[in-house]
């Protein structure tokens, strides 16, 4: 059958893509706060702060920009919310910094199994009310008005761009290429998808979440 290699999300993944020391990399689980590699530390600090600050003030919003990649954050939630990831927030949620004292957390991407389903569900209902940390750093930051901003800003430019339907259909048609050919023996391996045909619709359905 078909088997997909790809890189973990740990040290030595962003010590290769960044050229970091991977002895001085801290990946941290952004619910449980439970450490990946190296230290929450500084971490925790970061959201005992947004949880007892109020970041509609300038001050209290520049001191947390100051230790969270705000680039990053807005991008990374832009692609949970517009994906529908069902299987987050208060799951596979990493992030990452290095010792250094400039260095500033990050959000990482992946595992999207559980996105992609349903167009009827509002992917920001898991954002509102929650005092998981997740959850609870985006209702603080929206708060800010330069924040959100920001926020709608990059999400139309990404709409009308990157996520445009014809943008994103092409890219479909090269997956669907590149397995078409494997996908009866991945069926008669593991029955599952059920069959060919049943592959292919569900395939369709990208186009139509899209």
């Amino acid at each position: 059958g078909i088997q997909n290699l790809r890189e973990t999300h740990d040290k030595f993944f962003l010590s290769d893509l960044y050229g970091l020391d991977r002895n001085h990399i801290n990946v941290v689980h952004g619910n449980s706060l439970e450490v990946e590699n190296g230290s929450a530390e500084s971490f925790i600090q970061l959201m005992a702060f947004a949880r007892s600050n109020d970041l509609s003030v300038a001050t209290n919003y520049e001191h947390l920009s100051s230790k969270m990649d705000i680039g990053n954050y807005i991008d990374y939630m832009v692609m949970q919310t517009y994906f529908g990831n069902e299987d987050w927030p208060l799951n596979n949620v990493l992030v990452w910094n290095t010792d250094s004292v400039e260095s500033k957390w990050r959000w990482l991407f992946y595992d999207l199994d559980g996105a992609m389903n349903r167009t009827d569900r509002d992917p920001f209902q898991f954002l509102d009310g929650s005092q998981e940390n997740q959850p609870l750093l985006f209702a603080k930051l929206v708060a800010n008005d330069v924040f959100k901003n920001l926020f709608l800003t990059r999400y139309l430019h990404h709409l009308s761009s990157t996520f445009r339907p014809q943008q994103l259909a092409p890219i479909v048609d090269r997956f669907i290429s590149a397995y078409e050919n494997e996908i009866e023996n991945h069926v008669t391996r593991w029955s599952n998808p059920s069959s060919r045909e049943a592959w292919y619709q569900n395939c369709l359905g990208f186009y139509y979440f899209f």
